[in-house]
């Protein structure tokens, strides 16, 4: 599946400064990072998380992440979760 623009917005959030702001959170970066989604990209986000966390193990979930090259690396059991709360808060 290709990578939408979503996501990619999604992964921009991903630097130093919002972990700090998060305060560590992974839950509330995802949270946060949803606002850097456009309203019209929010719907291809969501149907590409949702086939990516049903295929895809913690491990390849953080290289897809990382090849968005984010300014912060998360873990892998990490990444998973800011992708499920990422879509949590999606709807």
């Amino acid at each position: 599946m290709k990578i939408p623009l979503g996501f990619r917005e999604l992964c921009s959030g991903l630097h130093q400064d919002a972990l700090y702001l998060a305060q560590g959170s992974v839950e509330r970066l995802a949270a946060d990072c949803v606002e850097f989604v456009r309203q019209g990209h929010k719907d291809d986000l969501r149907e590409f998380l949702r086939s990516e966390l049903q295929a895809r193990t913690p491990s390849e979930l953080k290289g897809t992440i990382n090849r968005e090259k984010p300014d912060i690396r998360l873990s892998s059991a990490d990444a998973k979760t800011f992708l499920e709360n990422a879509l949590q808060r999606l709807g």
